[in-house]
């Protein structure tokens, strides 16, 4: 299972405890989702029961300090031990490139599995 499905299951399991509780005690509560990448925030918004009219705060790019990168980087290298080493090498390049410009970084791999196509 990817780190992403995990992550998704994570939270469906919180959000779905939480409305059982909230239903349970009849006691209202705050929750505050954040993503940074989050396209589909209004389906998330209506799952979590949120008014999207008057509950709902969307902020775009323009409320970013620092624009949103992503980058794709294929590796060849069959050799498994090979293939890690330059994936590192890779890595350490790009994090360098970007390093001391007041930024979080949030590096994730992934295998061509991971990749719906």
């Amino acid at each position: 299972m990817s780190e992403q499905v995990q992550e998704y299951l994570v939270f469906v399991v919180v959000v779905c405890r939480t409305i059982r509780n909230i239903e349970a005690t009849q006691e209202d509560v705050r929750l505050v989702a954040l993503s940074a990448t989050l396209p589909n925030y209004r389906d998330v918004a209506r799952f979590l029961r949120v008014d999207v009219d008057r509950g709902l705060f969307f902020f775009d790019n323009s409320f970013r300090p620092v624009p949103l990168e992503q980058q794709y980087v294929g590796i060849t290298e069959k050799k498994a031990v090979k293939r890690f080493q330059v994936m590192n090498e890779i890595v350490y390049e790009k994090v360098m490139q970007h390093a001391g410009k007041n930024q979080v970084s949030r590096l994730r791999g992934c295998n061509a599995t991971d990749v719906a196509v």
